[in-house]
């Protein structure tokens, strides 16, 4: 069985902001304010992110206000990672006047070690923590921001339910973007190395009548730059990633994670299994085509 999980990495701006020790900012301090307590809710596109890239989430809150707000989110791990033991990282997103919703990211922690082929569940947890009311920044001729936000008032707490997110390894260089290349990454459950379950990346046209592409190391991870401009010129057209065992531990399946990230970015994900019995599979296909600028793209397909 396999699946496509599309996942979009949109890069979007956190506002991040120095708390002052004044009556005006309870997100930095508890003062001796009465507050009004709300919760609001924070939802993430998916349960699970790369190391070193963006995790893309939506802040609702349950009421909107006349005046813009920020809303703070905490970051914990119990890894070694953020800061051991005291790894707290802030956060903060700015709502719009009016609004009672907003989309934002952040990057995922790195990890010191190796994470396995399912993740490190739990690894992130994330939750909201605060908000402040705020007035908008003076703007240049251009509309762009010339000052932070200012505090204005602080008469609320906000907290949500607590959200886990399951660190995935982040396989270097084979999820960067690169122009006009289609970046292409296996991954699968191990063990791993000769004479455990050692798979292999193969890249076919459509026909199944040329290799344009092989990945075969021999320890865990492959990967390829398909159409690398240094050295390549792979004509447009339809082709097939095909995913080869060499040597299995067992004759169970063998779950693996493709990942192809497009030069601009974003990143199509497919995860599936190989029957050693059977030996291959053919799980995706994509089309690259090229415009008049010389501006290459490509659209993947679950086969």
């Amino acid at each position: 069985m396999k699946k496509l999980i599309y996942i979009t990495f949109s890069i979007l701006t956190i506002g991040l902001f120095s708390c002052s020790e004044d009556d005006s900012y309870s997100i930095a301090y508890v003062d001796t304010e009465v507050k009004t307590p709300l919760t609001g809710t924070l939802t993430f596109a998916t349960s699970s992110a790369f190391g070193n890239t963006n995790v893309d989430y939506t802040i609702n809150i349950p009421q909107s206000f006349e005046v813009a707000s920020v809303v703070e989110l905490t970051l914990t791990s119990t890894y070694e990672v953020l800061k051991v033991n005291t790894n707290i990282e802030k956060v903060y997103d700015t709502i719009p006047a009016g609004a009672t919703t907003k989309m934002g990211s952040f990057v995922m922690p790195s990890f010191d070690a190796e994470a396995p082929f399912y993740g490190l569940s739990s690894f992130l947890t994330v939750e909201i923590s605060g908000i402040a009311l705020v007035q908008p920044p003076k703007e240049d001729e251009d509309g762009k921001p010339i000052e932070p936000y200012v505090p204005v008032d602080d008469p609320y707490t906000m907290t949500s339910e607590a959200t886990d997110v399951t660190l995935l390894e982040y396989h270097d260089p084979y999820m960067a973007p690169n122009p006009k290349t289609l970046m292409i990454s296996l991954d699968w459950e191990g063990p791993y190395g000769g004479g455990e379950n050692d798979i292999d990346l193969y890249v076919l046209d459509a026909a199944f009548t040329t290799l344009y592409e092989s990945s075969e190391s021999g320890s865990r991870f492959e990967g390829d730059f398909f159409n690398n401009p240094a050295n390549e010129n792979h004509p447009d057209g339809d082709y097939v990633i095909e995913i080869g065992v060499w040597t299995a531990v067992s004759d169970a399946p063998i779950a693996y994670r493709l990942v192809l990230t497009h030069p601009d970015g974003t990143r199509d994900i497919f995860e599936g299994t190989v029957d050693p019995a059977v030996g291959y599979v053919d799980p995706v296909g994509f089309t690259k085509t090229t415009d008049g600028s010389g501006n290459v793209t490509y659209v993947t397909t679950a086969l």
